[in-house]
């Protein structure tokens, strides 16, 4: 019987947490043709939305990277019992954010809803897994300096800073200056993922010369400075000139990513996660620049094109991201066991009628025929029901298939 270790522990995780999450965008997509279908108040679509979001969020997306970070420190034990825990912690903890959000209780802060004592809980959980990263360091033979010291302080150090932030008096949900909803420059947000980038890149490629990365981190560092001179972290208007500028200045690092990622690229997997990734991140930028101007956004803001947005960045580049990252630490066995030959490319055909169906019908709203009952929109309801339910099979095919390999016997 083959024992599962916590790199195949994180898969498992990952996977059941997105078939939550696209169990739940199958509800919203029937409340969005018939709000009255649940009759349960607990699963309105006010309360069942950022549970979709959340487990998008802190389940699918956040497991890989939290395997990212104990593969970027060394080799850590496989069957770490200490790591298994902090990653039943962490689901232990989202499903008790979901059962705060069910009841009505939230910040009001998109993916950051803890609030009352799902916050404590959470605070808890990373507190634990911070500690799991400190520990297992006393099993990594060579450690440097920069790993023993500098990454254990910045996670002893991440749990205080987040239950800060989390605070409704530090970090509230509708911005003062502005009145409108609290948030960062589109620029910034996206600047602090691009280190990520840069570090997984040194375990997809070992060849990668430490030299050759520097320019990146360089650049990296130029971008973010001027960023932090230029543009005005105040009220943020997208009448600024700055601001526009900045999103602007975000098309170039897909072609550096492109450029980086396919230097030495020779595995055929790894080859197609990447296109996917680069790809993504190129359209993600251009529909960015194009919904951020003066005269767009006002009219996307609250239309199924800016979901479409949305999807273009979690279902399509985040999510292929997190299939590289896999590759990195889970063996080429399992994954090849779990995602079959036909997996990317239904992946993939599911997330581009996806986002297609939902800029079409983000182009009838704003000719303003979702006011009347319209024939084609209504269709269009039916077949975003079809794709989440498609979408929903899949996952649960993987996931069936993630459990199953723990039957194989060596």
């Amino acid at each position: 019987m083959h024992k599962k270790t916590w790199q195949e522990m994180i898969f498992i995780l990952s996977i059941f947490s997105l078939l939550i999450a696209s169990f739940i965008s199958i509800i919203l997509s029937l409340e969005l043709i018939n709000p009255n279908i649940v009759k349960n108040h607990y699963l309105n679509f006010g309360r069942l939305l950022p549970l979709h979001l959340n487990w998008t969020l802190y389940g699918w997306l956040s497991y890989p990277l939290i395997g990212l970070l104990f593969v970027l420190k060394g080799e850590c034990r496989k069957n770490s019992k200490l790591i298994k825990l902090s990653l039943l912690f962490w689901l232990a903890a989202l499903i008790a954010l979901s059962i705060s959000c069910l009841t009505g209780n939230s910040s009001g802060k998109l993916f950051l809803e803890f609030t009352g004592i799902s916050r404590h809980i959470f605070a808890l959980n990373l507190s634990f897994l911070s500690f799991t990263y400190i520990y297992e360091s006393r099993y990594l033979k060579g450690i440097n300096f920069f790993n023993k010291y500098i990454m254990n302080g910045v996670a002893f150090c991440i749990p205080i800073v987040w239950f800060i932030a989390s605070s409704a008096e530090v970090y509230p949900p509708i911005n003062p200056s502005s009145g409108g909803p609290t948030g960062v420059s589109l620029m910034g947000s996206t600047l602090v993922i691009i280190p990520i980038f840069l570090l997984l890149i040194k375990k997809l490629d070992k060849n990668i010369s430490n030299n050759y990365l520097m320019k990146y981190w360089y650049f990296l560092l130029i971008h973010f400075l001027i960023f932090m001179v230029f543009c005005n972290h105040g009220s943020i208007s997208n009448n600024n000139v700055g601001q526009i500028v900045s999103i602007f200045s975000l098309i170039i690092w897909p072609f550096l990513l492109i450029k980086l990622y396919f230097k030495n690229s020779s595995d055929r997997d790894q080859k197609h996660w990447k296109t996917s990734m680069v790809t993504w991140f190129l359209l993600l930028s251009i529909t960015a620049v194009i919904s951020f101007l003066p005269g767009v956004l006002i009219h996307v803001k609250f239309n199924s094109i800016l979901v479409a947005h949305s999807h273009i960045a979690m279902a399509g580049f985040l999510s292929s991201f997190c299939f590289l990252v896999f590759d990195c630490f889970v063996s080429k066995d399992y994954l090849k066991h779990c995602l079959n030959s036909n997996f990317f490319i239904n992946w993939h055909l599911i997330q581009v009628s996806h986002v297609f169906l939902l800029f079409f019908m983000g182009m009838i709203e704003l000719d303003g025929f979702y006011y009347n009952i319209d024939f084609t929109y209504e269709f269009l309801k039916y077949l975003r029901v079809l794709i989440a339910v498609i979408f929903f099979i899949l996952i649960a095919l993987t996931f069936r298939r993630s459990l199953s390999y723990s039957l194989k016997k060596y």
